[in-house]
């Protein structure tokens, strides 16, 4: 709500985002159904009013369920790896 109302000053222009997402493997086979499924992850962000590309990064787990014609994210656990953030952690950066 708040990104599509546009009413957020500090949110605009919006921050260009790049999302990388690697190395998925599937960690345990907990049911014919279930999945639980580690990638790493980057996300660089271009902040225009500071002209500075930030970088975070981390590791996903997904619990991936079956559903009957594709794979669904049942859960999904986000675990960063740079512990000290400059400033708080929005919505679209990770």
């Amino acid at each position: 709500r708040r990104l599509g109302s546009e009413r957020s000053a500090a949110g605009l222009p919006l921050p260009r985002t790049v999302h990388m997402v690697s190395g998925g493997l599937v960690d345990e086979l907990e049911s014919d159904a279930l999945l639980r499924v580690s990638s790493a992850w980057s996300s660089h962000i271009y902040m225009h009013k500071e002209n500075a590309l930030r970088a975070d990064a981390g590791r996903y787990e997904h619990t991936l369920e079956w559903t009957g014609d594709a794979y669904r994210i049942r859960s999904k656990k986000i675990v960063l790896a740079n512990d000290f953030l400059i400033a708080k952690l929005d919505f679209f950066y990770v």
